[in-house]
């Protein structure tokens, strides 16, 4: 088996039909290719819509109680007998042709992980965009560090987890699994996963299209603004731990600017009141000494005079910076 597909499925069923529709269009041998659905507790049709697919000898479906994303994404990889994973979310839909283009270099080579183009599509209809990959012409191969730094550098963001084909021997050697219980997964993932890969090759091929829903999602959801900020805190406390596990060098320094990433994340994301009312359980303010360090340290991040500008105030007063509404 060479490529096994991860799909959690939980409440999209307006949307998994045309998911599956995109992966079984596709020209693949069932020796090759494997497509695990993770039913994780969903409570509408939308396996009613899975279920339609199964004449597909290459679909396998696994029922479980409700674990989150990151739970239904460990239980695929467990589950999973292919050489690579791919980590496919059910509101979004694979480019046409792009797995029977890459299959022949999964088949011959044994990288750590491959990163491919996106394309990004918003909901609403008002347009779309594709992503690059900065100085392809130099190198499409880099050490999994190096690309949280050409993200620092304006080059593509280390997430989400879909642009990944991750060798599933890679993540077993270095136990990773997603963090569970917790919302945007990818952000804690991405650098654990990266630091540990020795080689990270660039295709500068689109294979996913990555819909920016409008509504229905954890991030349009303000009934769960209050967990997205305990989730934020949780992944900063997770990535600080990684850079202290870390020796001296350019991984360590790689890690830091993802910990000054999450840092960002979560004050960037709180109000005033939302400190005022619940940060005794988010615990930003015990951690802001924390977060100016992350600051100081990447103070040219941006390379704008604006945002340095931004890092200055919030350096002085982060709770001016809070009152004027403007972020790191």
């Amino acid at each position: 088996m060479i490529l096994s597909i991860i799909i959690p499925v939980y409440k999209v069923e307006k949307y998994v039909r045309k998911t599956l529709e995109s992966v079984f269009s596709e020209n693949f041998s069932d020796n090759e290719v494997e497509v695990i659905v993770v039913n994780d507790g969903t409570p509408d049709r939308s396996m009613d819509i899975v279920n339609e697919f199964v004449s597909h000898k290459s679909l396998r479906i696994i029922n479980q109680e409700n674990q989150g994303l990151s739970g239904a994404r460990n239980t695929g990889i467990k589950a999973a007998k292919g050489k690579y994973i791919w980590f496919v979310d059910s509101d979004d839909w694979i480019e046409q042709g792009f797995i029977s283009r890459v299959i022949p270099l999964l088949k011959k080579d044994n990288v750590d992980i491959y990163m491919m183009l996106l394309r990004i599509i918003n909901e609403d209809g008002s347009g779309e965009c594709t992503t690059i990959f900065k100085d392809m012409d130099k190198s499409s191969s880099i050490a999994g560090y190096q690309a949280i730094e050409q993200e620092q550098k304006g080059g593509p963001f280390i997430t989400p987890m879909q642009e990944y084909l991750i060798r599933r021997q890679f993540i077993m050697d270095n136990n990773l699994f997603f963090l569970p219980g917790i919302y945007h997964e990818d952000i804690e993932y991405a650098p654990r996963m990266l630091i540990c890969a020795d080689r990270l090759v660039m295709l500068p091929w689109v294979g996913y299209c990555y819909l920016i829903r409008q509504s229905g999602s954890i991030t349009t959801d303000p009934n769960l603004h209050k967990k997205r900020c305990i989730s934020k805190m949780k992944i900063y406390e997770s990535i600080d731990r990684l850079e202290k596990s870390l020796p001296n060098g350019e991984k360590k320094k790689a890690v830091g600017i993802s910990r000054y990433r999450a840092a960002a994340f979560l004050f960037n994301d709180m109000s005033l009141s939302d400190i005022k009312s619940f940060d005794d359980e988010i615990g930003l303010m015990k951690r802001l000494s924390d977060f100016k360090r992350d600051v100081r340290n990447n103070l040219f991040y941006d390379r704008k005079i604006l945002h340095l500008c931004r890092h200055l105030i919030f350096l002085i007063s982060p709770l001016f910076l809070k009152r004027i509404r403007k972020d790191i």
